[in-house]
């Protein structure tokens, strides 16, 4: 078998080290005899400098097999990504005299349109060549509704964003020779939409890097005592200013917190540093914070250091088949975690088991009641058993390692060889 992953997640994103370079790292480990190819778009905002320190990383894993193509001007759409990927499948695809079994899989819709535009448009010279190609789609979200609602610009230009990603939606998935997706929700949507067959579908949750997100007691003392926790109560948030992640609603439960019990610190863990001291600054300026911009490969002990993760979202499309990569990095360090309801399978996760954490709405009332179910199970979150429990479950549900990485490979073996 060769392994064509084609990538469309930027690489300066934060879950690139586990959902790209850590899986690869593992097919290889788990199937040596495999080739395995790595093609990327280079995103005009990323560094040359990142870009190539990216790819030294994947040629470890592909023995040197990696390429990338630049992404091209917005004014040449859908066309100009379709032609410059085609030039990079060309070469590995049809310059080649090598026959058999190739499987590309790529995580993007962008990626999936255009390589599935491409071989439409040459399959009868791949068949020419004695070439069995399947495409593998991974699905990490729903793209129409996160246009629309979610991501910047005037209405109108966001309305046009939708209606391309719904083109490149309606004609990926039926297109796709096998699918995974994030949750259970999402696979039931699909096949409901698109009538897709349930066999052909894999539900792989986002996971997480173990080696990155752990549980050390004594990095978390560390931590708590660089910070000046001492024995108080803390509750962090991991994420950016994006309007999906609810920067305006995490502050106000927040609030809630705070003015019942001072005794408390809020840890902001956040690439958007500036932008966050300047909300502080008008909406949270008596309240004890710590702002933090750091590396991800640093996260792992502040995250330690908190024992409560926060995870609100909408109650949307979007976020019913979603599997935000957060709640596994908050679990897998240790926090109980307070979300919202209707988040993928992740609140019916924590419903079912109450250790994990709390489920609460946006309403301001649920706010206020989860603000003091908090503060009355201030030493049960400060225990370091549930931290421990914790982190051991996010490792047995969404570490590759513990099983899901075997489960996806033998997914893709039984697929292709019934050709499906």
């Amino acid at each position: 078998m060769r392994l064509v992953f084609v990538n469309g997640t930027k690489i300066t994103n934060s879950v690139f080290p586990s959902h790209v370079l850590e899986y690869l790292r593992l097919v290889r480990e788990r199937k040596p005899d495999w080739e395995i190819d790595f093609v990327t778009i280079w995103h005009r905002k990323v560094h040359e400098r990142t870009l190539h320190q990216t790819l030294a990383k994947i040629n470890e894993i592909t023995q040197g097999r990696s390429y990338y193509f630049r992404e091209p001007s917005i004014y040449f759409g859908l066309r100009g990504v379709v032609n410059a990927l085609g030039k990079e499948l060309e070469k590995l695809l049809l310059e080649d005299d090598k026959q058999g079994k190739i499987l590309i899989e790529s995580n993007s819709y962008l990626m999936l349109y255009s390589l599935l535009r491409w071989k439409q448009r040459n399959d009868e010279r791949l068949k020419g060549k004695g070439v069995a190609l399947k495409v593998i789609g991974d699905l990490k979200g729903i793209l129409p509704p996160e246009e629309l609602h979610y991501e910047g610009g005037i209405l109108p230009r966001r309305f046009l964003r939708y209606l391309v990603a719904l083109k490149m939606e309606k004609f990926i998935i039926p297109r796709c020779n096998m699918l995974t997706c994030v949750s259970q929700r999402f696979k039931e949507l699909i096949i409901e939409q698109y009538g897709v067959r349930e066999e052909k579908i894999l539900v792989i949750p986002s996971c997480v890097n173990h080696r990155l997100f752990y549980f050390d007691s004594e990095e978390r003392e560390r931590v708590r005592k660089k910070l000046g926790l001492d024995k108080k109560l803390a509750i962090a948030y991991s994420g950016s200013m994006r309007r999906w992640q609810m920067p305006g609603k995490i502050l106000e439960l927040l609030s809630c917190i705070y003015r019942r019990e001072q005794d408390v610190i809020f840890l902001i863990i956040t690439r958007d540093k500036g932008k966050f001291e300047y909300l502080l600054s008008r909406e949270g300026k008596l309240m004890p914070f710590h702002v933090i911009s750091l590396p991800l490969e640093e996260m792992a002990p502040y995250l330690m250091a908190a024992d409560v993760g926060l995870l609100l979202r909408e109650r949307d499309v979007v976020n019913k088949v979603a599997c935000p990569t957060k709640f596994a990095e908050y679990l897998r360090c240790g926090p109980a975690i307070v979300l919202t309801e209707g988040i993928g399978d992740l609140s019916k996760m924590v419903k079912e088991d109450t250790g994990l954490g709390y489920i609460s709405s946006l309403r301001k009332e649920d706010l206020e009641n989860t603000a003091e179910k908090l503060l009355r199970d201030k030493e049960k979150l400060l225990s370091e058993e549930g931290k421990r429990r914790r982190s051991r479950l996010a490792y047995e549900c969404f570490a590759w390692e513990a099983g899901i990485i075997d489960k996806l490979l033998e997914f893709m073996e039984i697929s292709f060889a019934r050709g499906r």
